[in-house]
């Protein structure tokens, strides 16, 4: 990763680490489906 999208990941990292302890387990792995879902359609982007 290099550029922009290391840029995202690192600004969707500090804005998840401001709410880890105020999150719990279930909170937190509902960031990482919308997380894994954004760069799923629009990073990949994948055809299928």
């Amino acid at each position: 990763m290099n550029g922009p999208v290391c840029a995202i990941m690192v600004a969707l990292y500090i804005t998840q680490d401001s709410f880890g302890t105020a999150c719990n387990v279930s909170g937190d792995n509902a960031i990482g489906l919308i997380v894994d879902t954004v760069y799923r359609k629009f990073i990949i982007k994948d055809p299928s």
